[in-house]
C-alpha cells in the first residue's frame, strides 16, 4: 500500500473543512455559547436570577404556588441549576404536550417567572441534533466528531515544525500568509481540546448506535413490578411529597444534595438525582427511585458504585461542557472552544482566497451547505412556532443571533475574500 504524502493529508484536511464548512461552524459555535448559556439567561432574563443564601427554601411550598399558578399542569422535570445564582427550573406540560418552563427561587421559595423557551435549551437543541427531528440530526452532529478528528490528524501530517507554529503567527502585511500562520498556530494551541472535544463525541455517538451493545453497561435501570395502579392520577405530580423524597435520597446516599427530580410517564414513580462526593459526575450518575404510592424505595444508583463503563458514561457530559469547575472551566472551555471556531473559519477562509487568487477550484459546496442551514431553519420554525411557541421577544432574539451569524458568513466569505 502506498504511504500517503503530505499533499495527500493536506487534501483530506482541505475537504473535511470545506465540504460540510458552514455547518461545521454551526456545531462549534453552538457547543461553545453553551458552555455559558446559563450565564446568558442570567444576563437576558432576570426572572431566572436567584441570590444565594445558606438555606434552602421548602420545595413543597415552591409546589403550592405551581399548583395555585399553574393548576391544570403536570411536573414531568424538576432542576436545579449547577449555579448558585439561578432559579430551579420547573418543566410543565399541559394536556397538548406543550412545556412551561417555569422558575423557582431555591433559596426564597418564590415563583420568579415562566418562558416557553430559554437560551440554554435554544443552545442545548442546536447543539444536540440542529432541531432537526429523531435522530438524523443528533447522527448529524456527532459525525462531525469523527471530521474533527481526521481534520486534526491530517492536519498534523503537514505541519513541519509544531515548536515553531506554536509561536510564530506570522506578518500582517499579507494577510493569506498571516492567516494561514495564525490558523496553524491556533491548531497546535487547541490540539488537546480538539481530542476531548472529538473523543467525547466518538463517546457520544457510540452510544447513541449502542456500538459493540454498550448499552447493556450504561443505560439506566428499568424499574418493574410497582405496586400503584397504571391509571393515570389527575395532578399526580402535585400529589408528591418532594422534601420527603430529598430526605429519602439523602438517607440512600452519603453527602447526597439535590439536582433533579424525574417523574415517570406511568405516573408510578419518583427519580431523585443529584450530586455526591464523586467529583465531575452528571446527576444521573446517582439515582434514588421511589414508589410514589408507599414511598418505598426500589432502586438505588450510586456513583461510587457505577461499573467502570457507566463511569466514564457519567464524566462524559461534564468535561465536553467544562461545567465540573465552574466559571473558571467554563471559561477556559470557552476560550478553546472560540479558537476551533476560528479554525473552522479561517480554514474554509484560506481555501476561498486560494481559489478566487489562482482562478482555481470551485464553490459548489456552498450549495449543501446552504440548503443544510434551510433545513435547520425550516426544522428550528417548526418547533419553536409550534410545539414551543416561544415569545415574540424570543424571536427577536433568535432573529438577531441569525442576522448577525449571516452578517458575518457575508463579511468573512464574501467581502473579505475580495478585498
Amino acid at each position: 500500500m502506498k504511504k500517503l504524502q503530505k499533499k495527500n493529508y493536506f487534501a483530506i484536511h482541505s475537504w473535511i473543512g470545506v465540504q460540510l464548512s458552514i455547518i461545521f461552524f454551526i456545531v462549534c459555535f453552538s457547543g461553545t455559547l453553551a458552555v455559558f448559556s446559563h450565564e446568558l439567561d442570567w444576563v437576558f432574563n432576570p426572572e431566572m436570577r436567584a441570590s444565594p443564601h445558606k438555606e434552602l427554601a421548602s420545595k413543597n411550598e415552591i409546589l403550592k404556588q405551581l399548583k395555585t399558578d399553574f393548576p391544570n399542569q403536570q411536573i414531568t422535570f424538576w432542576e436545579k441549576s449547577r449555579e448558585d445564582y439561578l432559579a430551579d427550573i420547573i418543566h410543565l406540560e399541559n394536556e397538548k404536550g406543550a412545556i412551561l418552563y417555569v422558575f423557582a427561587n431555591p433559596y426564597t421559595g418564590k415563583i420568579q417567572g415562566s418562558s416557553s423557551g430559554t437560551i440554554q435549551r435554544f443552545f442545548r437543541d442546536l447543539h444536540y441534533n440542529l432541531f432537526i427531528p429523531t435522530d438524523i440530526g443528533n447522527y448529524m452532529v456527532l459525525i462531525f466528531g469523527f471530521l474533527l478528528l481526521g481534520s486534526l490528524l491530517s492536519g498534523l501530517k503537514f505541519i513541519n515544525n509544531k515548536r515553531k507554529h506554536s509561536l510564530n503567527i506570522g506578518k500582517k502585511n499579507n494577510a493569506l500568509a498571516y492567516t494561514k500562520n495564525l490558523h496553524k498556530t491556533f491548531a497546535v494551541w487547541s490540539i488537546p481540546f480538539i481530542i476531548l472535544f472529538s473523543v467525547s463525541a466518538i463517546w457520544y455517538f457510540t452510544e447513541r448506535a449502542n456500538l459493540f451493545s454498550i448499552a447493556n453497561f450504561i443505560d439506566d435501570k428499568e424499574i418493574e413490578n410497582i405496586s400503584m395502579s397504571s391509571t393515570k392520577v389527575e395532578n399526580f405530580s402535585y400529589s408528591l411529597d418532594y422534601d420527603d423524597a430529598i430526605e429519602i435520597a439523602k438517607r440512600e446516599i452519603p453527602n447526597f444534595t439535590f439536582g433533579s427530580f424525574v417523574i415517570s410517564d406511568n405516573y408510578k414513580t419518583l427519580e431523585v438525582r443529584g450530586n455526591s462526593d464523586v467529583p465531575l459526575a452528571r446527576y444521573r450518575a446517582n439515582r434514588v427511585v421511589i414508589d410514589a404510592q408507599t414511598n418505598a424505595v426500589l432502586f438505588v444508583q450510586k456513583a461510587t458504585e457505577t461499573n467502570s463503563l457507566m463511569t466514564i458514561n457519567n464524566l462524559i457530559d461534564p468535561i465536553h461542557f467544562g461545567y465540573f469547575g465552574g466559571l473558571f472551566t467554563k471559561a477556559i472551555w470557552f476560550i478553546f472552544g472560540i479558537l476551533i471556531c476560528y479554525l473552522a473559519a479561517s480554514g474554509i477562509w484560506i481555501y476561498l482566497k486560494r481559489i478566487s487568487k489562482n482562478k482555481k477550484g470551485t464553490y459548489r459546496f456552498r450549495y449543501l451547505n446552504w440548503f443544510l442551514f434551510a433545513v435547520i431553519q425550516f426544522f428550528m420554525y417548526s418547533r419553536l412556532i409550534l410545539e414551543q411557541q416561544i415569545s415574540l421577544k424570543n424571536h427577536v432574539i433568535i432573529l438577531c443571533f441569525w442576522l448577525l451569524f449571516l452578517y458575518l458568513m457575508y463579511h468573512i466569505f464574501y467581502k473579505k475574500i475580495r478585498a
